[in-house]
């Protein structure tokens, strides 16, 4: 088995409604004067808009719902194109 070349490679973005892309989004992009290292949180995720119209248990179900779904299309994308 060849290994691809490192031009041959593709780059990966995680969706940022997802956990891991907002975290990967936050440490690329942050302030480096103001950077704080975090955990994972709601607070990061890209487009709150569900948190802020009803109840917060409910906008977080929503938040995991639709991050669910754009990681499953992300998924199907990889494998598409491997």
């Amino acid at each position: 088995m060849q290994l691809a070349s490192s031009k041959e490679k593709k780059r990966l973005f995680f969706p940022e409604t997802t956990a891991i892309g907002s975290l990967a989004h936050y440490i690329t992009h942050a302030d480096s004067k103001h950077f704080q290292p975090m955990n994972v949180n709601f607070g990061i995720i890209k487009d709150l808009k569900a948190l802020a119209f009803g109840i917060r248990r409910n906008g977080m179900r929503k938040i995991a719902e639709r991050s669910l779904q754009d990681l499953a299309t992300f998924i199907g994308k990889i494998k598409v194109n491997q």
